[in-house]
């Protein structure tokens, strides 16, 4: 009668060790429920398993309550070359001082960088300024 009940113990601290391992259970945690249910008393560890120790770990998708920083789109500060201030990177003029910031192309009037020799757009060359 204890081989059977070993031999059960032994397949009930398998199982519990592949779910508590695929739930992200710590190691020591693991070990815990492991040692429990090898013992003559596994009818008492297995139940008491089902009902505290298979809370999932989910670290790959946090509650609602966290915010990525990684995700999160942060306005750089844009500053302007004439004046030397700080407008916003969507501005085409700045407001302080009047320089433009975003240059069109003369061919095909599309927004391109001061730095830019050729628009990339039309391939035409770009005034130097």
């Amino acid at each position: 009668m204890i081989h059977i009940s070993f031999l059960i113990g032994l397949l009930f601290a398998y199982w519990i060790y592949r779910d508590a391992k695929s739930r992200g259970s710590s190691l020591g945690s693991v070990a815990v429920w492991m040692l429990g249910s090898l013992t003559s008393l596994w009818f008492l560890f297995v139940p008491l398993y089902f009902i505290f120790g298979r809370k999932k770990k989910d670290l790959q998708n946090p509650d609602d309550n966290t915010i990525d920083v990684d995700a999160t789109v942060l306005e750089e500060p844009f500053t302007c070359t004439m004046c030397g201030k700080e407008v916003k990177a969507q501005f085409k003029v700045c407001p302080y001082c009047g320089h433009t910031l975003r240059p069109k192309c003369a061919h095909c009037g599309r927004d391109v960088d001061r730095y830019w020799r050729n628009c990339p757009y039309c391939h035409e060359p770009l005034d130097a300024k």
